[in-house]
């Protein structure tokens, strides 16, 4: 499995029981949630930017028949399309269709939509001064654009969109009093507003909880259920990747195949349950004792039988990893429920080397398991660790070190 910055089953199903409610996940969650909305807000973000882009820069040619500036205000009017509008909303196309990095893209998308809102808004302060004929309803429709086609974070735009409706309502209030015009134009403010929070709340909630599921069922058909490690046919294809990386990399790959020992005896004289709840201790070890970091693999790959992989890493540590794994394993006891007074062992056949081709997976597994055959044959409840520079089914790589050499290089690292 990934490491602890990445999301887990445990965590998908703790955010469902809290799915209600407008909020924020605890992190790594929300991180992956907005990555998410990114990818699936790209297209709408991309319309509105493009659309909105289009608008400002043709607005020399309906301007007069629309708006009808005076002669005092045209050159404002120009300047805060080109100076202040388009730019805005231009960055904001080209960042999405880049896509690039979340740390940009957030205060570009940001300023792109208090851009959009505070432009309409000029316009509506130069239309209530009498230089322009401007529409009252483009500033709601603009937030209300912005909470269909945005995706942001609803919290930061129910912010943004109250104070953008209250300066709207603020300056009709100012210019219009309280005529009959005036009231209705806050009705009108107020009924957009609403439709826009709800959008946006409405629909940041079904999003969360669609990828919720999405999430939760995407780790179940790679998840052995009952130990939460990789399945065997995910820890198979991850194993593949991993190896192909270490191989362009010229990197260390340790592959490790755990086996308990003696289990069948313990279905046969102490039942199934006892069986399952043997497999599952281990696998708690397993989890908590080896393969923690991000690209490390741990896996459930047949009844009794486990796996971890491991990048990168230096050959002193591999039998201080398997030493640990072993003691671990021996603190598991099992028997009848009045008393559990046997000790679990287990078994371990690991192969480390540098991969000799992208493909070399099955050969690690492979030379793992005939360790592990050792292990077994040598008594049982140890370790039998195998080690080259270059382990797979093509030729070694160009400049393979001996083995001294390789561990001489990787523990001055």
């Amino acid at each position: 499995m990934a490491g602890s910055k990445a999301v887990t089953l445990e965590a998908i199903q703790g955010a469902q029981s809290h799915a209600f409610g407008v909020g924020i996940f605890a992190e790594p969650l929300e991180s992956a949630y907005r990555d998410s909305q990114n990818n699936r807000y790209r297209m709408p973000r991309l319309i509105m930017y493009g659309i909105t882009a289009t608008v400002f820069l043709a607005s020399p040619l309906y301007m007069d028949l629309v708006f009808r500036p005076s002669e005092s205000v045209r050159a404002l009017f120009l300047a805060i399309v080109y100076l202040w509008a388009v730019p805005a909303m231009l960055l904001a196309l080209l960042s999405t269709a880049r896509d690039w990095a979340d740390s940009l893209q957030r205060p570009i998308h940001t300023w792109a939509a208090l851009t959009f809102w505070g432009v309409t808004m000029s316009c509506q302060y130069l239309g209530l001064l009498g230089h322009m004929d401007y529409p009252s309803a483009v500033v709601p429709i603009a937030v209300l654009a912005v909470a269909v086609f945005g995706g942001y974070h609803v919290r930061r735009f129910l912010i943004g969109a109250t104070i953008t409706l209250l300066l709207h309502a603020g300056l009709f209030q100012h210019f219009g009093g309280g005529d009959l015009a005036t009231i209705h134009l806050h009705f009108e403010s107020l009924f957009i507003w609403i439709i826009a929070v709800a959008a946006a709340i409405t629909g940041d909630q079904l999003s969360r909880n669609v990828w919720l599921r999405r999430q939760e069922l995407y780790l179940l058909s790679r998840l052995d259920r009952m130990t939460n490690l990789l399945n065997s046919t995910t820890f198979h294809e991850q194993l593949e990747r991993l190896a192909s990386a270490a191989y362009r990399e010229g990197k260390t790959l340790f592959v490790a195949i755990i086996d308990l020992d003696h289990f069948k005896s313990i279905n046969d004289r102490f039942g199934h349950a006892e069986g399952d709840r043997v497999i599952r201790e281990a696998a708690r070890v397993i989890r908590e004792s080896a393969a923690r970091r991000s690209l490390d693999l741990q896996g459930r790959i047949g009844g009794e039988e486990f796996a971890i992989a491991m990048y990168d890493i230096k050959p002193l540590a591999m039998q201080a990893i398997c030493d640990d794994l072993l003691a671990a394993i021996r603190k598991i006891h099992y028997g009848t429920t009045e008393a559990r007074d046997r000790m679990l062992t287990t078994s371990i056949g690991g192969y480390c080397g540098i991969p000799a081709s992208a493909d070399a997976a099955k050969a690690f597994l492979r030379e793992a398991d005939r360790h592990l055959y050792e292990a077994k044959e040598g008594g049982r409840d140890r370790a039998v660790i195998g080690q080259r520079p270059t382990v797979g089914d093509g030729a070694a790589r160009p400049g393979s070190q001996d083995l001294d050499h390789l561990e001489l290089a990787l523990n001055q690292e």
